[in-house]
């Protein structure tokens, strides 16, 4: 069976929603940052689950990131880091523990039907502390 990288769309289809993601492996201190610009919609979300789509523990810390909790960069990107290190940004989503999971980034009712992202991992950049 071949599975498409962006398991994300496989799970969750629907004519509203559009959606993209990626699995991830971080070693402790490495962070995965997804950066957009957030397209005209009704709502978007990036999402960190663990490997078995299980949403991570939310009540002391983010898992998601969404269109009402985001802080945006003077050209209206949008940069979300996961990583277990704090990068002292604000977008971050932290990921207790979890080396493996998946993001998802959705977009509800949007202009675009196929919304733009980068995935990079690399260091845990603290230069916005």
């Amino acid at each position: 069976m071949n599975v498409p990288d962006d398991l994300v769309s496989l799970f969750y289809p629907t004519p509203d929603i559009a959606y993209r993601g990626c699995r991830f492996t971080l070693d402790a201190d490495e962070q995965l940052e997804v950066t957009f610009t957030p397209p005209a919609c009704r709502f978007w979300s990036v999402v960190v689950s663990t490997p078995w789509f299980e949403s991570l523990e939310q009540r002391s810390t983010p898992a998601s990131i969404n269109s009402a909790t985001f802080e945006t960069s003077e050209d209206g990107a949008v940069t979300v880091v996961v990583s277990e290190l704090d990068p002292g940004v604000a977008n971050w989503i932290p990921l207790r523990g979890y080396r493996r999971g998946q993001v998802a980034y959705r977009v509800l009712l949007g202009e675009k039907a196929s919304p733009d992202a980068t995935y990079i991992i690399g260091p845990v950049n603290s230069r916005h502390r």
